[in-house]
């Protein structure tokens, strides 16, 4: 937390002992009607507590795709989508529990630092020194305006800080509300992202989609598809989990 010192706050007429930025007082409250206790265990005090940490087995070598598959040059899957990284994900995105995101960060950092120094990182090492632009996947508006957020976008700004890249939320717009991807068939999941999304303006030459969750792809393989023909020339696609 960042206090002004006295010079940064005498035009102000107030101690700047009192300046505290008000998303903190307000997290503070938060914490202190709904504390916080671990996903895994329940333990108070973080959403991811020290023991239940150690269950979150790192993969370096894993979840990496590649052969431009759909339109892809590159696929990369931080975590295994099971047990607490699943719940983690599923509370972040359905339960609106988005002060979890520092821990997700700290979480991210560790995820990133090993991928790119696993034998197989030097693919995604050499993308990255092209200096992709990150766009994440939206949410129609309907949707985005009744959760109130983006998880995708979210996930995408920890990326961006991490890595020191361009974030463009503008970029890609979804222009037709569609299903829950969850339950349906490969040939409806295809049909019911058809002309889903639409591209403002011209793409980047590099483009590093982000997502929660990769099941099937077919969410980013639609994204894909709309920047490959605006002239994105290189895409890769990053999710928390697959």
């Amino acid at each position: 937390m960042q206090i002004l010192k006295s010079k940064d706050a005498s035009n102000l007429f107030i101690p700047a002992t009192y300046i505290i930025p008000l998303e903190v007082m307000f997290m503070g409250w938060l914490d202190l009607i709904y504390p916080k206790k671990c996903l895994g265990c329940g333990r108070p005090g973080k959403y991811f507590c020290d023991i239940c940490l150690k269950r979150i087995t790192l993969t370096p070598d894993k979840s990496y795709l590649f052969d431009q598959i759909f339109g892809l040059d590159g696929v990369v899957s931080l975590f295994e989508y099971r047990g607490l990284t699943r719940l983690g994900i599923h509370r972040l995105k359905y339960r609106f529990l988005t002060d979890s995101q520092s821990e997700w960060r700290q979480l991210i950092r560790s995820a990133l630092g090993a991928k790119l120094s696993a034998a197989s990182g030097w693919r995604l090492k050499r993308f990255l020194l092209k200096g992709p632009e990150i766009v994440p996947v939206p949410l129609y508006w309907r949707r985005h305006n009744w959760r109130g957020f983006n998880q995708a976008e979210i996930i995408a700004r920890m990326l961006s800080f991490n890595l020191k890249l361009t974030l463009k939320t503008d970029l890609v717009k979804r222009i037709k509300s569609t299903q829950p991807q969850v339950g349906l068939t490969r040939r409806d999941r295809l049909k019911n992202l058809r002309q889903a999304f639409t591209v403002i303006g011209k793409s980047p030459r590099s483009v590093l989609i982000v997502d929660d969750v990769w099941t099937s792809g077919a969410t980013i393989k639609a994204v894909a598809k709309v920047l490959r023909k605006a002239g994105a020339k290189t895409i890769w696609a990053l999710t928390l989990a697959r």
